[in-house]
């Protein structure tokens, strides 16, 4: 027998404890896993209890399924687990467990803040220290917004010289990478999972929010919003705004409030409350507001209400005329994309740069950089020119 053949149907001494690690981390079930690799399940359930030993072939499928470098399911002992966010989706009610390509998402993500934060102990300026505002949960939301829009460097006039809501997506996430450390990701999340999630880490807190199709653009900037609430608690979470009177419900209340007040400053509200254009026509005076802000009318509708300048029922007598016009993201497409706007669509140019300074001193090499932005290294040299030219021009 070849020597190829003999490895591949000869079994091979592994943890099993290292595979069950492996299964769980990706989000599957043994019976998921066992169809997905196509492997016999009470086979599966004997390699991960140590009764039998897989062979070299059986750990090639399991490696795919997980979506797994072969070498790390050869590993001795089982890592640490990756800790998923706390879930706030449970307001109102249960969630749905989140699906094994979530669970990827949240992996890669945590070992892009890992990466980062290793760079930036030994490079400072590849990556800013973090300036948020310390929110309390006891004070009113609305108090600490004003000293973040500082920090970020975002004013309404800023917000309305964006063109449109995708241009005001790309300038939050900017001020966010850029001047307040955050890191933000676009991922392909299933709607029904969650809006969006927040992981905190005290040196590179981030931010995913999700793109899923058919939802309005200016929810994704109300998620931002939202998330960024969550990490000036110092907390992760994951989300879909649900608020009831349990004190997640309550939490998930109080980032409400901050996103409202963060995305619509109280001058502007004053502004529009005091032009008389509101008693004239209401729809038409919030829409054109929140155009100028690029946020949605419901969240300026909200704030006008929560600030006590309307009067109590404003929102849900004009919400009706939202639901007629309010314009959805297209579903995508099938043109292919490249894989380097893929990237930089979905970590933004300053995390791509961070790295590139480590690959330069020597702190990481290409297959790490590589693996964590699923790219291939041949590709990583137009990425980072392309992230520098992106760079170049937001300032």
């Amino acid at each position: 027998m070849p020597y190829d053949e003999f490895m591949a149907t000869e079994s091979i001494d592994v943890n099993p404890s290292v595979l069950a690690w492996a299964r769980t981390e990706a989000g599957l079930t043994r019976e998921d896993a066992a169809a997905l690799a196509e492997v016999d399940l009470e086979a599966l359930s004997s390699w991960e209890t140590g009764q039998t030993a897989p062979t070299i072939s059986h750990i090639r499928k399991l490696a795919i399924a997980y979506k797994r470098p072969f070498t790390v399911l050869l590993l001795p002992e089982a890592p640490a687990g990756i800790p998923l966010p706390t879930d706030f989706r449970t307001a109102g009610g249960a969630a749905p467990a989140l699906s094994p390509a979530t669970h990827l998402v949240i992996r890669r993500a945590r070992r892009l803040q890992s990466l980062l934060a290793e760079v930036a102990d030994e490079i400072p300026s590849a990556w800013p220290a973090p300036r948020l505002v310390r929110g309390d949960l006891g004070a009113r939301a609305d108090l600490a917004t004003d000293a973040q829009r500082t920090l970020l460097g975002v004013t309404a006039t800023i917000q309305a010289s964006w063109s449109d809501v995708p241009e005001a997506i790309r300038g939050w996430r900017r001020a966010l990478q850029e001047s307040a450390g955050v890191l933000t990701l676009l991922e392909s999340i299933p709607p029904s999972e969650c809006r969006g999630m927040a992981l905190w880490d005290g040196r590179v807190p981030a931010i995913i929010i999700s793109t899923a199709a058919d939802e309005p653009r200016t929810s994704r900037v109300f998620t931002i919003a939202h998330e960024l609430a969550h990490l000036t608690l110092n907390q992760d979470g994951v989300c879909l705004e649900r608020e009831d009177d349990t004190s997640r419900g309550r939490t998930e209340r109080w980032c409400n409030r901050f996103a409202g007040a963060l995305l619509v400053p109280g001058d502007v509200l004053t502004d529009l409350f005091s032009d008389g254009s509101l008693q004239g026509d209401p729809v038409a005076a919030v829409t054109r507001a929140a155009n100028r802000l690029k946020v949605s009318r419901d969240v300026l509708a909200i704030r006008l209400e929560d600030t006590g300048r309307v009067d109590k029922g404003f929102y849900q007598r004009i919400k009706p005329a939202f639901l007629v016009s309010e314009t959805k993201t297209p579903g995508r497409s099938e043109v292919k994309i490249p894989a380097t706007t893929r990237v930089l669509s979905r970590v933004g140019a300053a995390p791509v740069r961070a790295l590139s300074m480590a690959l330069n001193d020597g702190l990481l090499d290409m297959r790490d950089v590589a693996d964590v932005l699923n790219v291939g290294a041949d590709r990583f040299s137009d990425l980072n020119e392309r992230a520098e030219q992106s760079l170049g021009r937001a300032r």
